[in-house]
């Protein structure tokens, strides 16, 4: 993928500027840096999900320190449940 937008470009011609994704705790790190690289760095991403619900042996984190390396962010933790 990262191939692709280095010699073809993004298909829209223009980068993201802002990628939310549900479900965060079933990205790797790796898929986290991918869609960074092919954005120039320059994408705000805002992340939502819960760690523990992670699915053990399956791609994903346990832990949001996964991504410290690759992004710099604000962790906010719900204390009640809202549904």
């Amino acid at each position: 993928m990262q191939a692709l937008y280095h010699f073809q470009g993004s298909p829209n011609s223009t980068k993201e500027a802002l990628l939310s994704i549900d479900e965060a705790q079933g990205i790797a790190p790796e898929e986290l840096r991918l869609l960074q690289n092919i954005n120039g760095g320059k994408v705000v991403f805002n992340m939502f999900g819960d760690v523990y619900q992670h699915i053990e042996n399956t791609k994903g984190i346990d832990s949001w320190n996964e991504f410290s390396d690759i992004v710099d962010y604000d962790l906010y933790e719900m204390k009640e449940n809202y549904r």
